[in-house]
């Protein structure tokens, strides 16, 4: 309850991210993630993690949208999403259960107002 450690991989860093889980994982909807990094050691195995295919996939997403700011240009302003797929976005989002129907739906008719 007192003690507490934390560790930092850099999106840029990761090169691979892999999920596992057993019968008694699935049914209880966890497991475990193993990252692969170009770091000191290489890979990190973190246990009991909820939903490790949805924190795979956003994961990998988070990591692309790095690189893609990584590539621009200094100064360059990031190219502006479209509305709809902004919302497609969110839509994703709350399929996933990583937003709430009630935040998905505040969002949407902020973003149907810029329209």
């Amino acid at each position: 309850v007192i003690a507490k450690h934390s560790k930092e991989i850099p999106l840029e860093r990761i090169n691979d991210v892999a999920f596992s889980q057993g019968v008694f994982d699935r049914m209880i909807g966890a497991g475990s993630l193993m990252i692969e990094s170009a770091g000191e050691r290489g890979q990190e195995q973190i246990t009991h993690v909820r939903h490790p295919e949805r924190v795979q996939k956003t994961i990998y997403e988070e990591s692309e949208k790095n690189q893609n700011r990584m590539m621009q240009p200094r100064g360059a302003a990031p190219a502006e999403q479209s509305v709809a797929s902004q919302i497609e976005a969110l839509s994703r989002l709350k399929e996933q259960g990583l937003i709430s129907d009630g935040e998905y739906e505040s969002k949407r008719q902020e973003l149907l107002k810029r329209m």
